[in-house]
């Protein structure tokens, strides 16, 4: 960073390169800090950096309210929506995630990442059944995404119906290997199954 900014100055980039190495670092309040020399208005990378970094430090209310405008302001921007529906939900306002994930999913219906949102959504609404359907629908639409399969054999899991995760998930844990999310999950699955060599497909 240091060299970089003796040869490129002070620039917003730069900044928002040293906010994102503060966050990787677990310094939140570095994050903010980086992202308060930024002159305004500030670009909804910045800004989700920020509010990333609110959320980080218990603020949760706040970078629901910096996100929401952003929402408004970048209406077609899928990170920034993501965002503000997992800013709802760690805060556990589920009506208003349920809500925000449905426009977002209606707004972007070909892309995997609403969909997972809407699922999540639905999920820890109690409307698990309908949270399966949609990811289901998901894996079928988007049958490379791992995500997905990880969020549906997560679900499947959850609701005991092992077979039907293991089916999901061995395959990809399977063909990445260094996917940690797949690979812990399969070898769950595979343990809750009794049989941990299938956690290898």
């Amino acid at each position: 960073i240091d060299a970089a900014r003796r040869a490129l100055g002070d620039s917003a980039e730069l900044t928002l390169r040293e906010a994102r190495l503060c966050r990787a670092q677990g310094d939140p309040d570095g994050v903010l800090a980086c992202l308060a020399t930024l002159p305004l208005p500030r670009s909804p990378a910045a800004r989700i950096e920020e509010a990333l970094a609110l959320r980080r430090t218990g603020q949760a209310d706040a970078a629901i309210t910096l996100l929401a405008a952003l929402r408004t302001e970048a209406a077609d921007n899928l990170p920034v929506a993501a965002q503000h529906v997992t800013a709802l939900i760690e805060a556990g306002r589920l009506d208003e995630a349920l809500h925000e994930a449905a426009a977002v999913f209606g707004q972007w219906p070909g892309k995997a990442q609403a969909r997972r949102l809407w699922a999540r959504a639905l999920r820890l609404k109690g409307r698990v059944s309908e949270a399966v359907a949609a990811l289901q629908e998901a894996a079928a639409c988007f049958p490379e995404d791992i995500e997905t399969k990880c969020d549906l054999a997560g679900v499947l899991r959850q609701l005991g119906q092992l077979d039907a995760a293991h089916a999901c998930i061995a395959p990809v844990a399977a063909a990445h290997p260094r996917h940690l999310q797949a690979t812990t999950i399969a070898a769950d699955v595979a343990a809750a199954m009794g049989e941990p060599s299938l956690s290898k497909g």
